[in-house]
């Protein structure tokens, strides 16, 4: 079998690609149905590992992953989204739509962040001692 993405497990080559996906992901004929709106259906006998996905780029997963770990980013946006690139919050919201309208209020807001919901810091445990 080649490499060529546009290819199947059983060899046929899938030519269509579902508009407005990220990379255009092609159809996989026998593997995705493509079921409208933006929907594809994954058809059985294929799996996860039968759909090829695009490879993470290493500085997106970065500002994932300091706005998630991040206890100073915790402290002040738990609870919320923000909106992320190269370590730097450009929006803040209930949802990522409120926090992208946030972030391209601001002058020279880069086109593309990340969409991150922050877990709230946890209490320190107090190991069943009453601080007074």
């Amino acid at each position: 079998m080649s490499n060529d993405s546009n290819v199947n497990r059983e060899g046929e080559r899938g030519g269509e690609s579902l508009p407005g996906s990220p990379a255009e992901m092609p159809l996989l004929p026998g593997v995705l149905e493509d079921i409208g709106h933006g929907f594809v259906m994954l058809r059985p006998p294929a799996t996860f590992d039968d759909i090829p996905f695009p490879a993470e780029e290493p500085d997106r997963v970065a500002d994932y992953d300091w706005a998630q770990n991040d206890p100073e980013v915790q402290a002040r946006h738990g609870g919320r989204v923000v909106a992320v690139r190269n370590k730097q919050i450009w929006g803040v919201g209930r949802t990522d739509r409120q926090a992208y309208e946030d972030a391209v209020r601001k002058t020279d807001c880069p086109r593309d962040l990340v969409f991150v919901f922050v877990w709230p810091a946890l209490p320190p445990e107090d190991n069943g001692r009453r601080t007074v």
